[in-house]
């Protein structure tokens, strides 16, 4: 079996926090960091360095009734991403093993400080939620959306297009008819 530490950096620490206050139906809100760190090997100690990547998460379970309305409570993303997975029956074939999932992870929002971009530290914090969460489904909507130099937010399909490939190489698969990406069990690289 892999563990965590198997699959981030030897210099990043992987934290996952259940926030029972951060969401509003009975979806479960979930915040994941991975974090710098150094080994103070005079102290014994690990000194905690800056957030190099985070992510909201939401978690819904397929057996309660209203799982999709849990979703479309807490945020527009989470509702695209749990109304692809309505239809799950229709890609889930191919993948023999998601037919037993019974709830889905939505990664509603992914940062990686602009600093630290460009070494796919966004894949190592997939791969550490994935071990974590690894008998759910796990979806995400790539973001249309750019903000101009007038602070407006703006349709971006070439930012779709480079995140879209950039979560290609983690495993993801874009779902049929839709926007939304996910993660097939047999894909995932642990």
């Amino acid at each position: 079996m892999v563990g965590v530490f198997d699959i981030i950096p030897d210099d990043t620490a992987f934290s996952l926090e259940l926030d029972s206050e951060a969401a509003s139906g009975d979806a479960e809100a979930w915040s994941a960091q991975l974090q710098r760190c150094v080994l103070d090997y005079e102290e014994d100690d690990v000194i905690r360095g800056p957030v190099v990547a985070s992510a909201s998460l939401y978690r819904v379970h397929f057996g309660s009734g209203d799982w999709y309305e849990d979703l479309d409570e807490e945020s527009h993303t989470a509702e695209v991403v749990g109304a692809a997975f309505r239809k799950r029956h229709e890609f889930e074939d191919e993948d023999l093993v998601g037919l037993f999932s019974s709830a889905l992870v939505v990664i509603d929002d992914i940062e990686v400080p602009e600093k630290w971009r460009g070494a796919k530290l966004s894949h190592g914090l997939i791969r550490a939620i994935t071990s974590v969460f690894r008998s759910d489904h796990i979806g995400l909507l790539p973001s249309q959306m750019s903000e101009g130099p007038d602070g407006q937010f703006r349709l971006d399909l070439a930012k779709e297009s480079a995140l879209r490939r950039h979560w290609e190489g983690v495993g993801f698969r874009l779902i049929p008819g839709s926007s939304v990406m996910w993660l097939p069990f047999e894909g995932r690289a642990l």
